[in-house]
C-alpha cells in the first residue's frame, strides 16, 4: 500500500549511506544491498486523495524505475488454508488472476467491466431485513456470547463506506441488552 515515492526515498537514503564507505553505492539501486519486500498485488492499492484511477496506478511499486531491479519470488502454498477452504482459495485467485467466471450481464447493468459470479454457497438469502442476515452469519448467537471477548475478537463484518459501518454498529448495539450511555470526547476546551 505504499506509495512508489516511499520506496524511491529509501533507496536513495540507502544509497547515500552507503555511498560514504562506498562511491559506486551512487550508481546501484538501493546502493546495491538487497532489501526484501513482501506483498499481494490483488490487494489495495496505495491511496492518492482526489486522484484519479490512473494517479493511483501510477502510484504502485511497480511503476517506479526501481521495479526493473526487481526479482519476483511467489509463494505457491498456502500454509494457512485448511483443507475444506481449497475451492474457496481456488476461487478467490481466480478472481485475482481476472479468469472468474461472469455473471451474464447487459451493457446498462454494469459500465466499464464484468460482474463475477459467486457461488450461492457464499451469498446470503435475499429477502427480509438484511442488516439481521449479516449479524447472524458473523456472529450466530450474538445475545448469548456478547459479553465473551474471544467471541468477538474472532469475527468482524468488513465494509468499504463508513455509512454502512455506522448502520451495521447502531443496528448491533440495539441488540445488547440494557441500558446504553454515549461518552462523548472535546478536542479543545
Amino acid at each position: 500500500m505504499a506509495h512508489r515515492h516511499a520506496f524511491e526515498a529509501v533507496g536513495r537514503t540507502i544509497r547515500d549511506l552507503i555511498a560514504l564507505d562506498d562511491e559506486t553505492a551512487l550508481t546501484k539501486p538501493l546502493g546495491g544491498k538487497t532489501v526484501l519486500l513482501g506483498g499481494d498485488f490483488r490487494q489495495i492499492l496505495h491511496v492518492v486523495p482526489q486522484g484519479s484511477r490512473q494517479d493511483t496506478v501510477q502510484a504502485s511499486l511497480n511503476r517506479s524505475p526501481l521495479w526493473g531491479f526487481c526479482q519476483i519470488f511467489k509463494l505457491s502454498i498456502n500454509m494457512r488454508l485448511k483443507q475444506s477452504d481449497a475451492a474457496f482459495a481456488a476461487w478467490i485467485l481466480k478472481v485475482g488472476d481476472g479468469n472468474s467466471v461472469s455473471a451474464s450481464t447487459t451493457p446498462d447493468e454494469h459500465v466499464g467491466g464484468c460482474r463475477i459470479a459467486i457461488d450461492e454457497g457464499l451469498m446470503l438469502p435475499n429477502g427480509g431485513n438484511h442488516l439481521q442476515a449479516i449479524i447472524s452469519a458473523a456472529y450466530p448467537a450474538f445475545s448469548q456470547f456478547f459479553k465473551q471477548q474471544k467471541y468477538l475478537t474472532e469475527r468482524a463484518i468488513l465494509t468499504p463506506r463508513n455509512q454502512t459501518v455506522r448502520e451495521i454498529n447502531d443496528f448491533q448495539l440495539s441488540m445488547v441488552p440494557g441500558e446504553t450511555k454515549e461518552y462523548l470526547s472535546s478536542d479543545s476546551l
